[in-house]
C-alpha cells in the first residue's frame, strides 16, 4: 500500500497505513484536527471522530495556549518548527502529554500538516507548562528575548527582538546567534555562553551587537540557562536592554563634567589628569613636561563695556586659536573666567619650550574677528617646565606665580617662573581667601563722606564709600581691595551691597535733614548687566525717594559704550536719580558723548585738585568749570586738602567740594550721631598728602 501520510477530513479519517497505529493526531494549519488515531482517542477517553474538525488548542492545557498557538504561527511564517510540549486534557480527567517535534511537519503547500505525537509516560519534561508560559511572556514582553538551543542556534525571537534587531521571526529562527555578535565581541559573546550552558547565570552585560543591515546597537544581555526536569540545560535564555541613549547620556555627561561648557576645552578636572599622566611618563621615559599659564589681559573691560554676550564670543574665539597654535599632542584647558593653561608634553629641553610659547603669542598678533567687530588681544602668560619630581598642584602654583610676575612686570608678555616673589604672591592668596570671607561675615561696610557747599557752608550730600572692617587690620581703605576684588568677580555683589545701605540710609537721612542726599558709586558690571535697573525698581518700591539718591558712575566706563550706558541712565534720571560722573577729566573729556548723557553733575577729579593752585592744573579746573556750566551741571571738586584749595575753587565758581580737608569718611552711626545735634563730623588733623577716599 500508498506510505503516504494522508488527511481525512471532518467527515471521516482515513488510517497512516504501513505502519504500526501510534498515538498521533494531524493538525493543519489553521489547528484544525484532521486525523487522530484510536491509540490518541482511546488516551483522551474520546471516540476519533469526536476530534475531527475541532480546534485542538480546546485539548490544550490554558496556561500553554498562547505558547501553543504561537509555535503553530511561526511554523507557518518560516517553515521552521521548534520542539514544543503540549499537555492535552482528557475527558477522563487525566492529562495527555504530546510533543510538536522538528521532525513532524509533513506535507507543503496548502496541505501542510502538522504531527502531534503522545509522549511516553515520564518522558515529557515536568517543566513543560513553565516553559510554556516563559514563552508566552517573551511574546509579549518589551525586552528582546533570545532563546539558544544547541548548536547555538536560535529558538525563540520575540517581537521586541525583531524591533531591536530589524529581522524579522522568519529571517532569525533556526539562525546562528553569532550573527548578532560583532567579530571583535565573539570571544566574549562565546565565553558568556559558554558559562550559560555551564548553568551559571550572568547578568547585565553592556556590549554591542549587531543590526540587520549593518548598524550597531549598544545593549545590556543577560544570560539564564533553560533545564528540563532532571535540572540538565537544554538552552540559554538571553534577555537583551537596548542602552544606547543610556550611554549616550553617561557619555554626555561625562564629556560635561569634564569640559568647560563654554569652550568645549577641557577643564581643571581633566587637565590635571591629562597632568598626572604626563608626570607618570616622565619617570618613566625621563623626559619633561612644560606648562604655560594664561590670562587675557583687560578682559574685564571687554565684560563691562561690551556685555558678556561679548565676552563669551572672544573666550571661545580665544579657546579655538590656542588650539590652532599648539602641538597635537598638547592640551590646552580652560580653567575658568580667562584663565587658559597649555600642557606641553614631550619637552627635551627649555628652548623647545620658548619655540611653544612664542608661536602661541605670535598667533594673537592679528586682532580676533567676532560677527560685529574686531578685538585686539593681549595674553600674559607663565611658563614652568616640570620634571619627576613634580607635582600637579606645584606646577599649576608655580605657572600662576609666573603669570601674576609677568603681568606686573607688564601685560602682553610671558615670564618663568621665579621662586623670590611667592611671599608676596601667596600673601595675595591669603587677602583673596579673607576678602571672600569677609563679604560673608558683612565686614564690608559703607562709610560716608560729606560734601559741603563751597559758599554758605552747608553739607548737601554724602558719598558712600565702601571699607573692610577687619578685626586684624582695622579698616581697610577700598584702593587695598577693590581691585583685587574685581579681577575676583566680587565687585558686583560689594556694589548691590553698598546700594542697598545707602538706599537705606538715605531715607533715614533726608528726614532729618531735608534735601539732604547720599551718593553711591556703581560698577561697570552693575550698569552693564542690568542689575542696577532691578535693584533701583526694588528700592524704589520699597519707599526710596529717587532724589534722595545720587548714582555715580566713572567716566571711562560710561564713555566705552555711550549709548548702552546712556539709556540706562536716562532712564534712571527719568526717575528722579540724580547722576554724577566721576573722575571727569582722567578719562575721555569727549563733549559730544557728554552732552548725550543725562548727567546731573560731574566730579572734577582730585588729580586736578591736588596741586590748585598750580598755574596749569588751574586752567583744566576753569575748563572743566566752563564745560559745566555751559551744559548745566553742577561740579563737586573731589580730595580739597586745604583751606586754600577751597577758597581758589570758590572763587572759580566751583559749587561743591568733598575731601579730608572737610572730613574723612565715618561709619554711619556717626552720621546719625551728627544729625541728631551730637559731634561734628571729623575734619582732617594736618595737611597730608592728598588721599583719595
Amino acid at each position: 500500500m500508498d506510505e503516504r501520510v494522508t488527511a481525512g477530513g471532518p467527515g471521516g479519517q482515513e488510517d497512516l497505513p504501513g505502519r504500526a497505529e501510534p498515538a498521533l493526531a494531524l493538525v493543519d494549519r489553521a489547528g484544525r484536527v484532521t486525523y487522530v488515531s484510536d491509540a490518541l482517542a482511546a488516551e483522551l477517553g474520546v471516540r476519533p471522530g469526536e476530534l475531527l474538525g475541532t480546534d485542538v488548542f480546546h485539548l490544550v492545557a490554558e496556561g500553554q495556549r498562547p505558547a501553543a498557538r504561537q509555535a503553530l504561527r511561526r511554523a507557518e511564517r518560516t517553515g521552521r518548527l521548534g520542539r514544543s510540549l503540549w499537555r492535552l486534557s482528557a475527558r477522563t480527567g487525566r492529562a495527555v502529554d504530546v510533543s510538536l517535534s522538528p521532525q513532524s511537519l509533513v506535507g507543503g503547500g496548502e496541505q501542510r500538516l502538522y504531527v502531534l505525537t503522545a509522549e511516553a509516560p515520564g518522558e515529557l519534561p515536568v517543566h513543560t507548562e513553565r516553559q510554556a508560559l516563559l514563552a508566552a511572556i517573551a511574546t509579549e514582553c518589551d525586552e528582546a528575548i533570545v532563546t539558544v538551543a544547541p548548536g547555538g542556534v536560535i529558538e525563540l525571537w520575540n517581537h521586541a527582538a525583531e524591533d531591536l534587531f530589524g529581522w524579522a521571526e522568519a529571517e532569525a529562527i533556526g539562525c546562528p546567534v553569532s550573527m548578532l555578535v560583532p567579530h571583535e565581541h565573539r570571544q566574549e559573546a562565546e565565553a558568556l555562553l559558554e558559562r550559560a550552558w555551564a548553568g551559571e547565570v550572568v547578568n547585565r552585560v553592556e556590549t554591542v551587537r549587531m543590526c540587520k543591515h549593518g548598524s550597531r546597537v549598544e545593549v545590556s544581555v543577560s544570560f539564564a540557562p533553560l533545564r528540563d526536569g532532571a535540572g540538565r540545560v537544554i538552552g540559554v535564555y538571553q534577555v537583551v536592554r537596548d542602552i544606547t541613549q543610556q550611554k549616550a547620556s553617561e557619555r554626555a555627561l561625562a564629556y560635561q563634567a569634564l569640559h568647560d561648557h563654554l569652550t568645549g576645552l577641557p577643564n581643571r578636572s581633566l587637565l590635571e589628569d591629562r597632568m598626572a599622566h604626563a608626570l607618570e611618563r616622565c619617570r618613566r621615559e625621563g623626559t619633561s613636561v612644560g606648562l604655560v599659564f594664561f590670562d587675557l589681559d583687560h578682559f574685564k573691560t571687554v565684560n563691562d563695556t561690551a556685555g558678556h554676550e561679548v565676552g563669551d564670543r572672544l573666550l571661545r574665539a580665544v579657546a579655538a586659536r590656542l588650539r590652532q597654535s599648539v602641538r597635537s599632542m598638547d592640551t590646552v584647558a580652560r580653567l575658568g573666567g580667562d584663565e587658559f593653561v597649555v600642557l606641553c608634553e614631550d619637552i627635551r629641553d627649555d628652548s623647545q619650550l620658548d619655540v611653544i610659547v612664542s608661536h602661541i603669542m605670535r598667533s594673537f598678533a592679528e586682532p580676533v574677528v567676532l560677527p560685529d567687530r574686531q578685538l585686539w588681544v593681549s595674553l600674559s602668560g607663565g611658563v614652568v617646565k616640570g620634571c619627576a619630581s613634580s607635582s600637579v598642584a606645584q606646577l599649576l602654583s608655580q605657572a600662576d606665580a609666573a603669570m601674576y610676575q609677568a603681568k606686573e612686570r607688564s601685560r602682553g608678555t610671558v615670564g618663568r617662573y621665579d621662586p623670590r616673589t611667592r611671599p608676596a604672591l601667596e600673601r595675595r592668596a591669603e587677602v583673596s581667601r579673607l576678602l571672600r570671607m569677609a563679604l560673608e561675615a558683612h565686614q564690608l561696610v559703607p562709610y560716608y563722606q560729606p560734601i559741603f557747599d563751597l559758599h554758605n557752608g552747608a553739607m548737601v550730600s554724602l558719598e558712600a564709600l565702601v571699607r573692610w572692617e577687619d578685626p586684624a587690620r582695622g579698616v581697610v581703605p577700598a584702593k587695598e581691595f577693590i581691585p583685587l576684588a574685581e579681577e575676583l568677580g566680587l565687585a558686583g555683589e560689594i556694589g548691590e551691597l553698598v546700594l542697598g545701605e545707602a538706599a537705606a540710609r538715605a531715607k533715614q537721612w533726608s528726614r532729618l535733614l531735608p534735601g539732604l542726599k547720599v551718593t553711591v558709586n556703581v560698577s561697570p558690571k552693575q550698569l552693564r548687566g542690568g542689575s542696577l535697573l532691578r535693584s533701583v525698581r526694588s528700592l524704589v518700591a520699597q519707599g526710596l525717594e529717587p532724589g534722595s539718591l545720587t548714582l555715580e558712575v566713572t567716566e571711562t566706563a560710561v564713555m566705552e559704550d555711550a549709548t548702552a550706558g546712556g539709556s540706562v541712565l536716562q532712564e534712571l534720571r527719568d526717575w528722579g536719580f540724580g547722576i554724577a560722573i566721576d573722575d571727569f577729566g582722567t578719562g575721555y573729556s569727549s563733549l559730544a558723548y557728554l552732552k548725550r548723557l543725562p548727567a546731573s553733575s560731574i566730579k572734577v577729579d582730585q588729580a586736578f585738585t591736588a596741586q590748585l593752585p598750580d598755574p596749569q592744573d588751574l586752567s583744566v579746573v576753569m575748563a572743566i568749570l566752563a564745560i559745566a556750566d555751559s551744559y548745566g551741571l553742577e561740579v563737586v571738586a573731589e580730595g580739597i586738602e586745604s583751606a586754600e584749595q577751597a577758597e581758589v575753587l570758590k572763587s572759580l565758581g566751583c559749587q561743591h567740594g568733598q575731601g579730608y580737608h572737610f572730613g574723612r569718611p565715618v561709619p554711619a552711626s556717626m552720621v546719625d550721631e551728627m544729625l541728631l545735634g551730637g559731634p561734628t563730623l571729623v575734619r582732617a588733623a594736618d595737611n597730608g598728602a592728598a588721599h583719595r577716599p
